[in-house]
C-alpha cells in the first residue's frame, strides 16, 4: 500500500490545519514501528518505474505551501529521524534573505491558518513563509524534495474559470523553482484541492508527470497509474491514532467511494452540473 500524507503546519499551538511537533514526531515513530517505509515523491516515482514491492507499506510525507513553521519545527524532526519529505511550494511567497536565527524563530507568530494565509497573500509574506535560502538548505539536506503548488495560490484558484491565467501561473511556478533551485520540476499539487479535466490535461502538457490532490485515499497496486494521486490530511492526533485511522484505507471499496464523492463534490461546486457526460469525465480522472 502507498499512502501519501498531507500536512500544512507544524506548530506548538493547536490551529486549523496544524499538528504539534510532539504529535508529528510521535506519528512518524508510530509509523516506523508498524513497518512503514518512508519515501519522497521522487523516490516513489523512481521505484514506480521498477514496480514497488506489494509486500511493503510506503509512506510519503508532503507539506503544502511553504510555511515558516515547517522550517522552524518540522525540518529539525525530519533531520533527527532521517525522514524524507516533499514540500509543495507556492513560489510567489518566498523572499530573498538570510536564514532566520533560532532567536527569531522563537518569536514566530503562531497564528491560525486563515490569518497566515492573509499574511502570505499580503505585501509582507516573509512573516509567515520561508525564504529561498531556508528552502535551499532543506533541499540540500537530501531529505526534502521541492515541487510546485502554483505561483500565486490566489483568487483564480477558487473557481478555476480563468484557464489561461491558471496555466500561466503554473508555468511561472515551474520556471521559478528551476531558476532558484536548479531542479527539474515534475510534480504539481493542486491548490485548494480543486482541478478540472481540462486543466489536468494542460498541466500534463507542461511537463508535470504526477499531480496531487486533497482526495482522501491510498494506492493499492504495485504501480502508480493514476494521474491524480490521493492524499490523507493529517490532523493533530497521536501516532497510534494515525496508524489506526489509516487502516480503513486498506479496504479498496471504501477508499474508492470516498474518492468518487470528492470528485463529484469538486465538479458540482465548480460547474453546478449533473450531466452524465460530465460526471463520467470526472470519474475517469
Amino acid at each position: 500500500m502507498i499512502t501519501i500524507l498531507m500536512y500544512h503546519h507544524i506548530t506548538p499551538v493547536e490551529i486549523n490545519h496544524g499538528v504539534t511537533p510532539e504529535n508529528f514526531k510521535d506519528q512518524i515513530i508510530a509509523l516506523q514501528n508498524k513497518g512503514y517505509n518512508f519515501i519522497s515523491v521522487s523516490e516513489l516515482e523512481e521505484k514506480n518505474k521498477c514496480r514497488l514491492s506489494v509486500k511493503k507499506n510506503y509512506i510519503a510525507i508532503t507539506f503544502d505551501d511553504g510555511w515558516l513553521d515547517n522550517w522552524a519545527f518540522a525540518f529539525p524532526i525530519l533531520k533527527e529521524l532521517n525522514i524524507p519529505a516533499t514540500l509543495f511550494l507556492v513560489t510567489g511567497w518566498p523572499s530573498i534573505g538570510e536564514c532566520r536565527s533560532q532567536e527569531e524563530l522563537e518569536h514566530l507568530n503562531l497564528l491560525d491558518h486563515t490569518d497566515l494565509m492573509k499574511i502570505a497573500n499580503s505585501a509582507i509574506p516573509d512573516k509567515a513563509v520561508m525564504r529561498w535560502k531556508e528552502i535551499e538548505i532543506m533541499m540540500d539536506s537530501g531529505l526534502v524534495n521541492i515541487q510546485s503548488h502554483s505561483h500565486s495560490h490566489g483568487e483564480s484558484w477558487k473557481n478555476l474559470l480563468e484557464t489561461k491565467t491558471i496555466t500561466d501561473d503554473i508555468r511561472h511556478s515551474k520556471k521559478m523553482l528551476e531558476k532558484h533551485l536548479n531542479i527539474r520540476v515534475k510534480h504539481f499539487c493542486w491548490p485548494r484541492g480543486r482541478f478540472t479535466p481540462e486543466l489536468v490535461s494542460k498541466v500534463s502538457s507542461l511537463g508535470f508527470e504526477q499531480q496531487y490532490s486533497t482526495m482522501k485515499g491510498a494506492h493499492y497496486t504495485d504501480k502508480l497509474n493514476q494521474l491524480i494521486l490521493k492524499r490523507i490530511n493529517v490532523t493533530n492526533i497521536t501516532g497510534d491514532e494515525l496508524v489506526k485511522g489509516l487502516k480503513k484505507y486498506h479496504y479498496s471499496i471504501f477508499a474508492y467511494m470516498i474518492t468518487c464523492l470528492h470528485k463529484l463534490k469538486i465538479m458540482y461546486n465548480l460547474n453546478k452540473t449533473t450531466k452524465i457526460g460530465s460526471i463520467l469525465q470526472w470519474l475517469r480522472l
